[in-house]
This record gives structure tokens, sequence and C-alpha cells, in this order.
């Protein structure tokens, strides 16, 4: 019978971006701000294809203060890197005056709301 090792590292188990996704969209619920999850995509029914969303779309949306300042929220896990769509609709949001913002964590999407709002 093979011996285990007498010091076994500990595996770093990280969040998934589902996991995290749900506790910012549980803490935004919370304050009361319009946002909505928006998926991208292709969902088929039968024989029809439906576009569910542009490809590279943030994960989450966010209306922010009064001017309704649009934050576009992109969850990654720890090590998750952006797609490039996503990356070209970043430019396309920023360009049209909106914010975009890659989170990891909901302390990240605090953030990311408290700043939008000094915009």
């Amino acid at each position: 019978m093979p011996r285990r090792p007498s010091n076994p590292k500990p595996r770093k188990r990280t969040r998934s971006e589902k996991s995290i996704q749900s506790s910012i969209l549980r803490w935004l619920v919370s304050t009361g701000l319009l946002h909505w999850r928006q998926s991208a995509g292709l969902l088929k029914v039968g024989r029809k294809k439906i576009r569910l969303g542009p490809s590279g779309i943030p994960d989450i949306l966010v209306v922010v203060g009064e001017n309704g300042h649009l934050l576009g929220l992109e969850v990654k896990s720890a090590t998750g890197k952006q797609r490039p769509t996503q990356v070209e609709f970043q430019k396309k949001m920023e360009a049209a005056g909106a914010t975009y913002r890659i989170v990891r964590s909901v302390a990240d999407a605090k953030m990311a709301v408290t700043e939008s709002y000094d915009r």
C-alpha cells in the first residue's frame, strides 16, 4: 500500500465564476440598484436559434446614481481572463461613456459601484 506524504500541501479552493456571480447578485438585490444578469450566446429551441445578447457583453449590468450611469461587471475567478470578444465589448462600452470592470469578488463589485457614483 502506498504511503501518504507526511505533510501534504493543502489544496487551494478557488471560487467559481458562477459562485462569485451569485454572491454579487445577492448583494446587488440588497442595494436596491437597478441591475440584471445578462446572458450572451445562442440558445437552441428546436430548430430555432435565439441570440441572448451580443458576444462579449459583461455578466452583470448595473445602473448607478441619479444620472443613470451604466456599469458593466465582468465576473472572473481568481485566474480567469477575458476572451477577445469581451475585450472588444469593453472598448465599446468605455467609448460610449459607460464603465466596465472585471470583478473577482463582492468586494470588487462594491468598489466598482462606489467608483461609478463619482462619474
